[in-house]
């Protein structure tokens, strides 16, 4: 049975997906190789609204308090259209990162109106994604984690451990749901 936190959750992503724009997934990135069921990605810079949570029980939160910035709660008010993925960076207490639109900068991002949220750019680079599929959970994402790093040691590729989670799709899709784990590469 859900608790209140997790049904609050739902209906915030719910709505939320109804804000995304018609092609919510930007190119990010370009496939530079394949390495047996693992994707090389070279990717762009990306500039991130996140929210790190202070605990494990703040991280239902994170997605109402980043949500919140693209809804509206910003300097000017303005809403931003949401894009896909959205990005939990493991590495950094399950870090919620949204990728902003391609048509905002550093400098014409509006400004956030709450402490808890962190702007930045990220600098690209070259990662490697395996893909998953059915809604993610913690077990679901150790068992890719550990499969993405046996290929990359068998193949003998560097990784940071820099582990990204990337969803896709809307707490409501039953079906042909998208998850992916990334991880930062020394690849030549």
């Amino acid at each position: 049975m859900f608790n209140c936190n997790a049904m609050s959750l739902i209906i915030i992503m719910s709505i939320a997906s109804l804000v995304v724009s018609e092609n919510p997934v930007y190119n990010h990135y370009k496939v530079i190789g394949n390495v047996d069921n693992v994707e090389i990605r070279d990717y762009n810079n990306l500039l991130y609204v996140s929210y790190v949570p202070m605990n494990k029980s703040d991280r239902s939160n994170s997605f109402r308090k980043v949500a919140d910035f693209i809804f509206g709660n910003n300097s000017r008010n303005e809403n931003i259209s949401m894009t896909s993925p959205v990005v939990m960076k493991t590495y950094n207490n399950y870090e919620m990162a949204f990728i902003m639109p391609s048509i905002y900068t550093i400098d014409n991002l509006p400004s956030t109106n709450s402490s808890d949220l962190n702007v930045y750019e990220e600098k690209g680079g070259i990662k490697a994604v395996i893909k998953y599929s059915g809604f993610s959970n913690n077990e679901k994402e150790e068992r890719f984690i550990k499969k993405l790093k046996e290929t990359l040691d068998a193949n003998n590729i560097d990784y940071k451990n820099d582990f990204e989670v990337l969803v896709y799709n809307p707490p409501y899709q039953m079906f042909n749901r998208k998850n992916e784990i990334s991880v930062t590469i020394n690849y030549k």
